[in-house]
């Protein structure tokens, strides 16, 4: 049954309430975590058989071309759970035009119930693709910097705050790709990893995460929240938004409280780019952390889902996901953001998600024998 994970994570891209305000519960860390895996049959997966196994198929595919591309007796994960890329790429390489998508996984994975400790719930929130308006060149209103990465950056290592870049440490270096109209757009854009520019010529400018300058993400829904200027009760993306926008003389002081500052590069083509290094799907690619979650593994999420824009999806998210994503504030065995795409209703949407849920991930049958039931 149990099978322990070990790995790390990269930088967050959520905007939902939990991530905005941050953890203010006095018992976290009380218990630490115990990742475990239990074998379960697949009548177990509730929803299973009223899900459309094909959109999961096309995203798991995506992972297959990176497992492709890996050392066949390479662990994928560094805790050996999940086997070596030759158990995935062996799956993978009985993927036709012919196969039934529902067939395929059955016949070729065993699902496993995730739990930590005791627990079989927990936190499931979404992403976007954030929507900026921008030019190539700087000009009125473009007067906001997207920066590349710097040459000198170290990863995990501290380089200039974000007090520092906003003041100007990164002026005249040659970095920025782009300027944009909104400066609290562009940081919520940060926070997403991801993001999509329209350029004042009508063409769209995709940008992707490339770097960040080493410090820890802080929530500053938590600052508003403890100095008295929001209700916990109604942190969001949106009310963060507005109250900057109603008080500027605190904006700049307030967006400083997260030091933390994310570098970007351009994608051509299809996109965003997720940590495994392959296109997100929305609603059927999953950020995982990554210290317990292989990159590529399908998982089965029973979820609460508040609808936002499409009430009809308001009660119960069941579907086969892809892990294919990772960020600095997804921790724990159980524990997800689930990428809802781009666009108004997928902001919504996404900015309604933070609820409960459970997940069992599907590892292939080869493997099988090397996870005892609990």
């Amino acid at each position: 049954m149990i099978l322990k994970k070990v790995f790390f994570t990269r930088y967050s891209r959520i905007l939902l309430a939990v991530i905005l305000l941050g953890n203010l519960s006095a018992c976290s860390g009380m218990f630490k975590d115990k990742f475990s895996l239990t074998k379960v049959k697949y009548e177990k997966l509730k929803g299973w058989n009223n899900d459309d196994q094909a959109e999961a198929m096309l995203a798991f595919k995506k992972s297959c071309a990176k497992y492709k591309l890996m050392p066949a007796d390479k662990k994928i994960h560094s805790s050996g759970t999940g086997g070596v890329y030759k158990d995935w790429q062996e799956v993978c390489s009985k993927i036709d035009d012919s196969v039934d998508p529902k067939l395929f996984f059955e016949s070729n994975f065993t699902p496993y119930a995730v739990k930590n400790r005791w627990k079989s719930k927990g936190l499931f929130t979404g992403y976007f693709e954030s929507d900026l308006n921008g030019s190539r060149t700087k000009q009125f209103p473009y007067i906001y910097p997207v920066y590349g990465k710097p040459k000198d950056l170290i990863a995990k290592q501290q380089y200039f705050s974000r007090a520092e870049i906003e003041a100007g440490a990164l002026d005249e270096k040659g970095l920025e790709i782009a300027w944009v109209d909104d400066k609290v757009e562009l940081f919520f854009a940060q926070i997403q990893g991801s993001a999509r520019i329209k350029l004042e010529d009508g063409s769209l400018m995709q940008i992707g995460y490339d770097g960040q300058n080493g410090y820890s993400y802080y929530p500053i829904g938590r600052y508003l929240f403890q100095e008295g200027y929001l209700e916990k009760k109604n942190i969001s993306k949106a009310t963060i938004e507005e109250w900057l926008k109603q008080n500027p003389d605190k904006a700049q002081e307030t967006l400083e409280k997260n030091q933390s500052y994310v570098f970007f590069r351009e994608i051509k083509g299809e996109g965003p780019i997720g940590a495994q290094g392959v296109p997100l799907t929305p609603m059927r690619s999953l950020a995982v952390d990554k210290k317990y979650i292989p990159y590529g593994a399908p998982i089965w999420l029973e979820a609460k889902l508040n609808g936002g824009a499409n009430e009809e999806n308001s009660a119960h998210f069941q579907k086969l996901l892809v892990a294919q994503d990772t960020g600095g504030a997804i921790k724990g065995p159980i524990r997800g953001d689930i990428f809802f795409g781009y666009g108004v209703d997928a902001e919504k949407m996404a900015g309604y998600q933070n609820n409960e849920g459970k997940y069992f991930i599907l590892l292939p049958n080869a493997i099988s024998e090397e996870v005892s039931d609990g």
